[in-house]
């Protein structure tokens, strides 16, 4: 069998892998879909007690709504918020029922490992001719091995939660007290209910997750009032955790900040902020949990359960034979590290990416949905399918089409202008370092560009990345650096569409002071590599 006749294995059957899937089909590739729970949407379904804040029109894969709709499937109500059973009941259960997908679903296929057939990681020769080879273990203990000419990695991020402690390891204790511990998002009013009804719950994160846990508590609080519930943050700042209100372009995410805000204001939720969980141990028939805080050690609890909301990290064990080049602190694909970091970020300012920010090293490898975030909290399903349509394109040899990324995501209403951004640029000068520092905080506006830079200077060990916050309507937002050395400044809408650096970075290019990306080696007496985004906020490619 040719390299071609292979299928194209997809990881993942939610709603990000259907969509992958669907599009494969649409363009007449053969494809496997492999998802390791009992059910197609397994993740989806185990917080599908909670209604997400994106209506119907925002959750359907075009593709896939093509594909229902030949087989007599009717749209939901457009407006409609869903709940995440009604995800899987309304739309991935008929999805994956359909004639054209039944068939090449497996359900209980955990994918194990990824490899080169004939080669490991290290071997290059012929390496993009060989097919990969996916060790598939089964539920019964069995295992395979299967042949694919690319492969899609949307397994997702949700069996992967982050740990208590906030080193981002297990708390001391962790595990010792994993009965009474919960992560992400717990039925409290439905099939947990007895586990928290009268009892008093720690809450632990800063995000959706954590919002919803905590409205249900208060809300089981009416019925049951022994209920009570307390909020532990790490940060001290929570105007993003809040949201923008009725500046959302989503009311039902809005609303869920500013009703979480309503219970914290009138205490019917306790909030402690600045604390870093560092411990948790049993204290009678209760847990207490220690932590660090800017006064010192504090200690909090006794309480009954706690659910740790910290968010999920990816799972990189099965591709460790391939070749990816991931963001070093998020894990998620390096070219959308700077695009997505929470710091700086919230999900309706992401700027459009397709599959070329989506692939790796290795050739015919993608990784998208959540995954392709890592560590960041910031993906919406609208993100995931885009990517989707482009990476198949791509596999199927469409770069025209896949090029063509556009994605308009409603904003937050939170943006980077409401925080001052320091900037800090290097440059070598008569020998020695100088630093420029710019504040362009109140100057970003909500369509945001990024510019990272990387410094190895040994005069300040713990400066690793920057992020510059600019605005990209083809003007130069920052002045050059002083001493005529390299600049922030970003060309014009002139340079990005014929797909070359700017003046600035073309002068970097021919300077002895040349820019580094992130992550990579220093070249000896080089200091900078001026990285613009990859694709600007049209998807045109920037550099």
């Amino acid at each position: 069998m040719t390299l071609e006749n292979l299928p194209v294995a997809v990881i993942g059957g939610g709603p990000i892998g259907l969509a992958a899937a669907a599009h494969l089909m649409t363009r007449g590739l053969p494809v496997r879909v492999y998802e390791a729970g009992a059910t197609v949407g397994a993740n989806l379904r185990d917080w599908g007690h909670v209604r997400v804040f994106t209506p119907w029109e925002l959750n359907i894969d075009a593709a896939s709504r093509a594909l229902l709709e030949r087989h007599g499937w009717t749209l939901p109500p457009l407006g409609e918020l869903p709940t995440g059973d009604d995800l899987y009941g309304r739309y991935l259960k008929p999805l994956a029922k359909t004639p054209e997908l039944a068939g090449v679903i497996e359900v209980g296929a955990r994918v194990e490992a990824i490899a080169r057939r004939g080669a490991d990681k290290v071997a290059s020769k012929g390496r993009a001719t060989k097919p990969f080879q996916l060790r598939i273990a089964r539920p019964d203990g069995t295992r395979r091995d299967d042949l694919a000419r690319a492969v899609i990695d949307a397994s997702g991020t949700w069996d992967t939660p982050n740990p208590l402690g906030a080193t981002g390891l297990s708390a001391p204790g962790e595990r010792e007290n994993g009965r009474r511990i919960a992560y992400g998002m717990p039925d409290v009013l439905g099939r947990d209910r007895g586990a928290y009804a009268g009892r008093r719950t720690l809450v632990i994160g800063a995000g959706y997750s954590a919002a919803n846990v905590l409205i249900d508590l208060v809300r089981l609080a009416r019925d049951v009032p022994q209920t009570s519930a307390i909020w532990v943050v790490r940060g001290t700042d929570l105007v993003r955790v809040y949201g923008g209100g009725r500046a959302d372009q989503l009311p039902a995410r809005g609303e869920l900040g500013w009703q979480l805000k309503a219970l914290v204001d009138r205490g019917a939720v306790a909030l402690v902020r600045g604390f870093a969980a560092t411990a948790v141990h049993a204290a009678g028939d209760g847990l207490v949990l220690e932590g660090d805080t800017t006064e010192g050690p504090r200690r909090l609890g006794p309480v009954d359960r706690i659910v740790v909301a910290t968010g999920q990290r990816p799972d990189l064990g099965m591709t460790r034979e391939l070749r990816l080049e991931l963001d070093p602190w998020l894990e998620s694909v390096r070219a959308l590290g700077p695009l997505i970091d929470p710091n700086l970020h919230s999900c309706g300012d992401v700027p459009p990416h397709g599959h070329r920010e989506l692939a790796h090293p290795e050739p015919g490898f993608y990784t998208i949905g959540v995954k392709s975030y890592g560590r960041a909290p910031t993906f919406l399903l609208l993100t995931g399918y885009e990517q989707a349509r482009s990476v198949v394109a791509a596999i199927a040899g469409d770069v025209a089409a896949a090029d063509r990324v556009q994605l308009v995501l409603p904003e937050t209403g939170v943006h980077a202008r409401d925080a001052r951004v320091r900037i800090r640029t290097w440059h070598r000068a008569r020998g020695r370092f100088r630093r420029d520092h710019y504040d362009a905080g109140r100057r970003a506006n909500r369509r945001l560009g990024i510019v990272l830079l990387s410094s190895r200077s040994p005069r300040d060990p713990d400066l690793r990345r920057h992020r510059v916050a600019a605005d990209l309507g083809g003007r130069r937002p920052f002045p050059r650096a002083a001493g005529g050395g390299p600049g922030l400044a970003m060309g014009g809408a002139r340079d990005r569409a014929k797909r070359r650096p700017s003046s600035a970075c073309r002068q970097l290019g021919s300077s002895r002071t040349r820019a580094r990306g992130v992550g990579r080696r220093t070249e000896p007496r080089r200091l900078f590599r001026c990285v613009a985004h990859s694709r600007n906020w049209h998807g045109r490619r920037a550099l």
